[in-house]
């Protein structure tokens, strides 16, 4: 490894399982060609399959002991425990994944006399642990967008804070695009007729799968063969979501039309198969789906105000709709399958390539380096 003198960082990531786009995000980074220019480990404060997986890419890990971020004790020991997992590193710098990445590393950092960032994956709140990462020392937040940059600048402006759009795997979904949408639909026993409405993501009530159910009665009253297709797995804080949805297509009298599928793994097979990719999120810090729904060049949906909006110019590659507005989304739906509104797909794949996973490394390589070229 070519590591410039000092370019080491020490990485606290809060979770150890993938079931996000922070996760993804983390794996992207760490196994791009762009960060073998630094050295790297890892201190995760759970136990979890991504341990693993960052093991067998050669990046040294270790698990923090962690109780409630509330009990200051458990907390201050932790940080203790980074801080001289890092030192023993040979120093560098130490970065937050995520705010509570940082309320750990932060106070790790200066403990250890060390520069500190947290990069920020979701909204700014006004709860205990981001006023708590706010109030610590760091050089720089690194922000998933531009819009999540201005919410950060604003709620903390006296740090820098630098957007860093996230990137994917875009090799991984050109794949996909051998796969015709028939055959994918075959291989999942999705209809083999009619149009085929899909949204993907961890069922969370502000990812808005309630409000595309909303929006299927009047999409079925004039293309009465669609089907929709929700692919996502619980999430552990909203267990009550999955039901809410599948108590809503029953009253609804939509079991034929809907399907909830769960967690799947192969991601890119399901969305190939799908006609239109719909991303109705309440403000979306980012939206990896749409990037990974336009790399397959597929029509999308998507909600504004939020990060979607960095990426679709409506009625260019995409198209915006408010957030909760079930028949302002139904309306468009029925344009786009109606083929009054649909978008070249050249155009989609072609916004999708500025998004990809090692631009976005090659993005935070350089932010981590001259963070720590400044304290020279």
């Amino acid at each position: 490894m070519n590591t410039p003198q000092g370019q080491r960082w020490t990485i606290v990531m809060p979770s150890a399982e993938p079931t996000g786009g922070a996760e993804e995000a983390l794996l992207q980074f760490v196994r791009s060609p762009a960060s073998e220019s630094i050295a790297l480990q890892i201190c995760f404060l759970e136990q979890g399959s991504l341990e693993q997986e960052t093991e067998r890419l050669g990046i040294p890990t270790r698990r923090i002991k962690t109780g409630r971020t509330r009990e200051i004790g458990k907390w201050w020991r932790a940080a203790g425990e980074i801080a001289g997992a890092a030192v023993e590193f040979g120093g560098g710098g130490i970065l937050g994944w995520m705010t509570k990445g940082h309320v750990y590393g932060g106070l790790a950092a200066w403990r250890a006399g060390l520069s500190a960032a947290w990069f920020q994956m979701g909204l700014p709140e006004s709860g205990l642990l981001d006023r708590a990462a706010r109030k610590l020392p760091a050089k720089a937040v690194f922000a998933c967008s531009e819009y999540v940059a201005k919410l950060q600048r604003q709620a903390q402006p006296r740090v820098p804070v630098v957007a860093i759009p996230l990137g994917v795997d875009l090799t991984r979904f050109r794949s996909a695009r051998s796969i015709t949408p028939a055959e994918a639909r075959r291989r999942l026993g999705l209809p083999d007729t009619g149009p085929i409405i899909g949204i993907v993501g961890r069922l969370q009530a502000w990812k808005g799968m309630h409000v595309l159910i909303d929006a299927m009665p009047e999409v079925l009253r004039h293309h009465p063969t669609a089907h929709c297709v929700a692919v996502g797995g619980p999430f552990a804080a909203e267990p009550e979501y999955p039901r809410i949805l599948s108590a809503q297509v029953q009253r609804m009298g939509l079991q034929s039309s809907v399907s909830l599928t769960g967690m799947q793994k192969d991601i890119p097979l399901w969305m190939q198969a799908m006609d239109v990719v719909v991303h109705a999120s309440d403000r979306e810090p980012f939206g990896i789906v749409i990037v990974e729904a336009l790399a397959l060049g597929k029509q999308v949906i998507a909600t504004a105000p939020g990060g979607p909006a960095e990426i679709i110019r409506d009625g260019q590659n995409g198209h915006l709709v408010s957030f909760g507005n079930h028949q302002e989304l139904a309306s468009k739906l029925q344009l786009i399958l109606s083929q009054t509104d649909q978008l070249p797909q050249s155009e989609l794949i072609r916004t999708a390539e500025h998004f990809s996973d090692a631009a976005y490394a090659q993005r935070l390589v350089d932010a981590l380096v001259n963070i720590l070229k400044m304290d020279k």
